[in-house]
């Protein structure tokens, strides 16, 4: 049946005047470019006819094939044709198509009227013979020998715009499959090596064997260990030391080494210098809010009574602001960090009784004229603590200023070299005679060149412009040299790794031998050469391929020949003949130009690491000559190629030879990027200079939603918030994207007249107004909103941002914090809250409480016991040496802190270690911070129990307040992540078919275009890692409900990553072919465009119908088109054509004469021939998608489960 996919007739994309439309609803434009825009007189749906008249029908023009509408201009009937039947019309003339139209109408030649019965079943056409072959057979397979049930669509067919006819075969009841859900290592990898498995892995090893793992550990962080220690020693020692404690802090002293663990030193100069400036502007706000606060609730005796009301109502109001803009603008975290700190601290520290008496300073109430009394503001407490924590900042600043200092320009070099070094592992294993036959070696280190690129780089990048830094490179270099790896290694993603068609080992031996002698020779020449020789005019090396060695057995013409000529006693060319001929005329070009490629990659990686590069940069020049030579040498024996008998279509009906020049166009692509990087490089080099200061270059959109990547570890919610910010970024630029125009053709409205494109509405006079050029899909099915009223949609945002899970989770925190305090405001309890500082657990809890962060129960353990360790180890600290001796509390803070700082880097357990030398800080310098302190053992015991308790409760609540009241959970936004990837996948798609596959004529992908379609894949990439981390998180969820069966989500995300390497094949060759020019004639065109139609459509809906499944959690419906069946019929129709078309060929093939070929033939042959390699290779693309896009279906049943039937 017809398949709707939305109310009526599409209005049209690009128009900015659109009505709001209801997201839930897909709007797919036909294929036809806007050919069937229909009278709405006309009957929605025609009778198909029977089998026995399809050939009739297509033969006189018939309407009854949608294919057969108009194509743009199409729309008007005449008063001739209003009179036809509804399932019956013309074709138009030829003055009724718009001039810019692809499709010039022809009349049907008589010999197009042999056209057979087109069925369901595929034509029996020799793979030698048809370009269609690769892709139907591979149908043919997949569909299977047993006939298809098709559901019977009662001889119904779609006319309308918007619509299309799918293809529903009967329902068949998925098998179960058992999964053995015993893959948790495979999916997050061995977890005895993290965390605090690794700690107590030595039982499974022997001691020594952990201590060398540990010694490794170290010296890979031994940067960031010293600068955190050294930091946290300085801090305990000026703590300890009595004169300069008191003088820093008072009773407050702590704050100065609690600083130094917010803000520790082990970051880059920039990072450091912005942390500083944001706590110091929370703390300054933070000191505001508490002043005022303070004043109102001691401006009378009344309300000093009360003064716990007023406090409360300032601490709640002002957690609740800073936690809603620390989770909804992550780089915000230092400044409401120090807020909330402050905050609490001055709500909490310094509380008045309920009698108008303060707690120690009873002077300081004094009366006035009308009898109330006013209490003095507690400054020197405010003194006390922002001296403290104002130069724990500025310690941990000096420190990283000047011990081991990090520029910040470290990490993206160390990318670039990363990738240079394994783009040269990849290109060199492919001729390495150990390892060139090795697919899966190959298909690895192929994924590590592509993971570098998208992720190690790119993030490395943008960490790089979101920062201050120091750096002697300008940054609009570096961001060209990034451009030109990223087009550098793009080819190279879709490059055929069977390379055993042209390389084996005893070959590559042999070649590594010939090139290694050759290249002596050519050393000893270039010695006698001048050194000003043209390197443009290169032709040295054709006597590489006229030695002997080289002689090709194949017997060459001048003339090109586009079909074979052999002699009536040679039969006809097998499979390993053509590999041969190819082999014998690309190998050692081939090889040549890797090698080239390999040692300047090589030299790349050098040049960027020592600073002393002057004296190589001729060698660079030399080897960027080296591979012009080489793309030269591969041109000149491509030529040589097309003079030979063995240049003809027929060669391209075998896959490996379609394999071989694929492995030819995509490596010299990558080697010509090459030049252009290496050029850029050279320029690179010229432009160092001293150290300079590079300002952030980075929109501050989404520099408020990037946290660094070292502040957002030490959160403690790891991948997680990385998988956000990804997210976030990944949206932003698919909305963009999915919405430029990047056509080349202007779009405008025709509104003059009635006999237009408008049609009047039931409602009124209002028309709906339709393009004059509009494109093949509609760009509004998968967008985030639809509405173009401006003042709607940003109060529905500001709705969202009200009642949205940030705001949720803030007022859930200043809930849990304000009722932590509400002791230290009630009268039978104050002094205890107050005298032993248990307000520092509010503190703690407000640093451990993540909302990105679900935790689970070994890290509510872990914590835990950090918490009890470090607790324990204060107490030890002052119960030794009776008591509270200073060098004994500075040296079990060292060795605390050499142990957990290890944990801090190492195994990243940021929040477990933040935790224990918290406690411990505190415990520790209580009692020697104290006024009233008393050297004996039960004033530290109660002062240890007291605080330690309420430091370990609000550690244990840290935790579970993310499993209530709107927790977040890792396996839900897992789900809406699988919903966002696939409507991702699925724009890609429509791109690709609307700009690449399906374009208008003289509208090739413009630059904006290709640049576009970089950052989409990109992108893509980027959020298929980052879900990649989000199910490892899903994965060690607990879970009690139901089982997590995280196995099929990984499957599900393997095959959008499928889909995407596909997409992107798809992309890079719909480059060089049109689809119209491969076509027979302009009536198969038309007979195939309702068919190419339904075929894409297909797929389009079926991703619509899985993100929209997993995003609301329904079942799938029984029935959904089938992609394969829809291609398959396409297919079915392609090869009817192509028979018709062979068979007027062989009778006109007769008055070619081969002498009438001239160079310019050769040339148009040369077009048509890469025009059909990749129309092959896309054909092979997208029939790859609609496999992929199967086995989705079945997986997403498998989670999702299914309708029932009735």
């Amino acid at each position: 049946m017809p398949t709707s996919i939305m109310d009526g007739p599409i209005a049209n994309s690009t128009n900015k005047k659109t009505a709001i439309k209801n997201n839930s609803n897909i709007n797919i434009t036909s294929l036809t470019f806007k050919e069937n825009t229909l009278n709405s007189n006309s009957n929605a749906h025609t009778t198909r006819p029977s089998s026995s008249n399809i050939e009739n029908n297509i033969l006189t023009g018939s309407y009854t094939q949608q294919s057969f509408l108009k194509l743009s201009g199409i729309g008007k009937q005449s008063e001739s044709s209003t009179n036809l039947p509804s399932h019956s019309h013309q074709i138009p003339p030829s003055s009724s198509v718009p001039p810019n139209n692809f499709l010039k109408l022809t009349p049907l030649t008589p010999f197009q009227r042999q056209l057979h019965d087109t069925g369901s079943k595929s034509n029996n056409i020799s793979p030698f013979h048809s370009r269609t072959s690769f892709s139907q057979i591979k149908l043919d397979k997949l569909v299977g020998d047993t006939p298809i049930d098709y559901i019977d669509d009662y001889g119904l067919e779609e006319l309308r715009n918007g619509f299309f006819d799918p293809i529903f075969s009967k329902h068949l009841k998925l098998p179960r499959r058992s999964h053995s859900y015993t893959s948790n290592n495979e999916l997050n990898g061995n977890k005895k090596n993290s965390g605090l498995f690794g700690y107590f892995g030595f039982w499974n090893n022997s001691i020594l064997n952990f201590f060398q793992i540990e010694y490794r550990n170290f010296l890979n962080h031994y940067r960031c260990i010293i600068k955190y220690f050294m930091a946290f020693f300085i801090a305990m020692v000026l703590c300890v030391i009595p004169k300069c404690g008191k003088w820093i802090g008072g009773s407050y002293r702590f704050f100065l080494v609690f600083s130094v663990l917010v803000h520790h030193p082990a970051r880059t100069i920039g990072i450091q210098l912005e942390m500083t400036l944001w706590s110091i502007l929370g703390s300054v706000l933070g000191l505001g809010w508490g002043s005022l606060a303070w004043f109102v609730s001691t401006c009378s005796k009344t309300i000093v009574d009360h003064q716990g009301g007023v406090l409360f109502t300032s601490l709640f109001l002002g957690v609740t602001v800073a936690t809603f803009f620390r989770t909804k603008y992550p780089r915000l975290l230092y400044i409401t960090i120090s807020f909330t700190i402050v905050l609490i601290f001055t709500s909490c520290s310094h509380i008045l009784n309920f009698h108008g008496h303060a707690l120690e300073e009873q002077a300081a109430m004094i009366p006035n004229s009308k009898g109330y009394y006013y209490h003095y503001m507690p400054w020197k407490n405010m003194w006390d603590f922002g001296i403290a924590y104002l130069f724990g900042m500025i310690l941990c600043l000096l420190i990283s200023i000047c011990i081991l200092p990090e520029l910040g320009g470290a990490p993206l070099i160390d990318a670039f070299n990363q990738t240079f070094q394994d783009l040269d592992n990849f290109l060199t294993a492919i001729i390495d005679p150990n390892c060139c036959n090795d697919l899966d070696t190959l298909e690895n280190l192929k994924r590590k060149v592509i993971d570098c690129m998208n992720i190690t780089l790119t993030e490395s990048f943008r960490e790089f412009s979101n920062q201050l830094k120091f750096n002697r490179f300008r940054e609009d270099y570096l961001r060209k040299l990034r451009n030109g790896l990223t087009n550098c290694i793009s080819p190279l993603r879709c490059i055929p790794l069977d390379n055993s068609l042209i390389f084996n080992t005893i070959d590559l031996k042999e070649l590594k031998k010939t090139v290694s002698s050759q290249e002596k020779f050519q050393e000893l020449e270039k010695n006698g050469r001048n050194n000003n020789e043209n390197n443009n005019n290169i032709n040295s090396d054709n006597t590489t391929f006229t030695s002997d060695d080289d002689q090709s057995i194949i017997s060459t013409s001048g003339n090109p020949t586009p079909l074979p000529k052999f002699n009536s006693s040679m039969a006809p060319t097998p499979s390993d003949v053509y590999i041969s001929v190819l082999k014998k005329h690309f190998q050692k070009p081939i090889f040549r130009l890797i090698t080239a490629m390999s040692k300047s990659l090589e030299l790349n990686k050098t040049l960027l690491l020592n600073k002393k590069q002057k004296n190589k940069k001729q060698e660079c020049i030399c080897l960027t000559n080296d591979i012009k030579r080489a793309i030269y040498n591969i041109d000149s024996a491509y030529r040589e190629y097309t003079k030979t008998d063995f240049f003809c279509r027929e060669l391209l009906s075998d896959t490996n030879s379609i394999k071989i020049f694929l492995f030819l166009r995509y490596l010299r692509q990558s080697a010509k990027y090459l030049v252009i990087t290496n050029e850029t490089l050279e320029d690179l080099l010229e432009s160092e200079c001293f150290t300079r200061i590079l300002l952030p270059k980075y929109p501050l959109k989404r520099a408020l939603n990037r946290l660094p990547k070292r502040c957002f570890v030490d959160q403690g919610a790891g991948n997680v918030l990385d998988y956000y910010q990804t997210k976030q970024d990944v949206d932003d630029a698919f909305e963009q994207i999915y919405n430029i125009y990047t056509s080349k053709h202007k779009v405008w409205e025709d509104t003059k007249g009635e006999d237009t494109k408008g049609e009047t509405t039931k409602g009124g006079n209002n028309k709906l107004v339709y393009d004059k050029h509009t494109r093949a899909i509609d760009h509004t099915d998968f967008n985030f909103h639809t509405t173009t009223n401006r003042f709607r949609y940003k109060l529905w945002g500001l709705t969202c941002v009200l009642f949205g899970v940030e705001m949720k989770w803030a007022l859930k925190i200043s809930t849990i914090v304000t009722f932590i305090c509400i002791p230290g405001w009630l009268l039978q309890s104050y002094r205890w809250y107050q005298s032993f500082q248990c307000w520092t657990g509010a503190i703690l809890f407000c640093i451990l409480a993540d909302d990105r962060n679900s935790g689970t129960w070994p890290s509510l353990f872990r914590r835990s016991m950090c918490c009890l360790i470090g607790i324990f180890w204060g107490w030890c600290a002052n119960q030794a040496r009776h008591f509270s001796s200073p060098y004994v509390i500075v040296t079990f803070g060292s060795i605390l802190c050499v142990v957990y700082a290890h944990n801090f880097f190492v195994y990243g357990n940021t929040k477990s270690s933040f935790t224990a030398l918290f406690a411990f800080t505190v415990i520790s310098l209580e009692p020697i911070s104290s006024n009233t302190f008393k050297p004996d053992t039960a004033y530290i015991w109660k002062c240890t129990w007291v605080t330690g308790l309420s430091l370990f409760l609000c550690c244990i609540l840290s935790i579970p307040v993310t499993w209530m009241l709107g927790s977040f959970s890792a396996r839900t936004e897992l789900r809406l992540a699988v919903s966002s990837l696939l409507s991702h996948v699925s724009q890609s798609y429509q791109s690709v078919t609307d700009r690449y596959l399906y374009r208008d004529i003289d509208d090739e992908p413009t630059e904006l275009t290709l640049r576009l379609s970089n950052i989409r894949e990109i992108r893509l990439s980027q959020s298929i890692m980052a879900i990649k981390d989000l199910l490892t998180k899903a994965d060690i969820e607990p879970y009690y409900l139901h089982k997590f069966n995280g196995e099929t989500y990984k499957e599900i995300i393997q095959t959008c990553e499928f889909l995407t390497e596909k997409i992107i094949q798809a992309r890079l060759s719909g480059k060089y072919f049109r689809i119209w020019e491969l076509d027979s004639d302009a009536h198969s065109t038309r007979a195939l465009l309702s068919l190419r139609r339904d075929s894409v459509s297909s797929v389009i809906f079926v991703f619509y119908m899985l993100s929209n499944c997993f995003r609301s959690k329904n079942k799938l419906p029984p029935f959904l088109p089938d992609p394969i069946l829809a291609r398959k019929k396409l297919y079915d129709f392609l090869s009817k054509f192509e028979q018709l078309h062979q068979m007027t060929n062989d009778d006109n093939k007769k008055s070619i004469s081969r002498t009438s070929e001239n160079n310019a033939d050769l040339d148009d042959y040369e077009k048509s021939h890469w025009r059909e390699v990749h129309s092959l290779a896309f054909a092979s693309a997208f029939t790859d998608i609609t496999v992929g896009l199967q086995k989705l279906i079945h997986l997403s049943k498998e989670l999702l489960g299914e309708e029932k039937t009735w």
